[in-house]
């Protein structure tokens, strides 16, 4: 999230890096970025369509957005095809390696 000449905005910049475990783990996705920056700003623009409003401004760019300066609400949506890491850890009864079919989501 970077700064702009604007106090009110921010330029927020996706990347083709992708974690798991806090970190732990990190890996790159060749245009992970690019596909995350178009699903978010479509996204909000639906949402600003149906007149839901949001921080979102503009697409600036393949991997970057304008958007209002706010404070983040810390949700974190994670989906699960297989049982593995942290799941294991909350349910000890699950056998590793389980296929989720459909997914699992969860809101933490």
């Amino acid at each position: 999230i970077w700064s702009t000449s604007n106090k009110d905005v921010v330029l927020i910049e996706s990347r083709d890096d992708i974690t798991a475990g806090d970190g732990v783990r990190h890996d790159i996705i060749a245009h992970k970025g690019v596909l995350a920056t178009e699903t978010t700003c479509n996204c909000f623009s639906l949402l600003n369509a149906k007149g839901i409003p949001t921080h979102f401004i503009e697409r600036e760019s393949e991997r970057r957005f304008l958007a209002l300066r706010a404070k983040m609400i810390p949700v974190e949506l994670v989906a699960r095809r297989i049982a593995t890491g942290s799941y294991l850890k909350r349910h000890p009864e699950t056998i590793e390696g389980t296929v989720f079919d459909p997914l699992i989501f969860a809101i933490l």
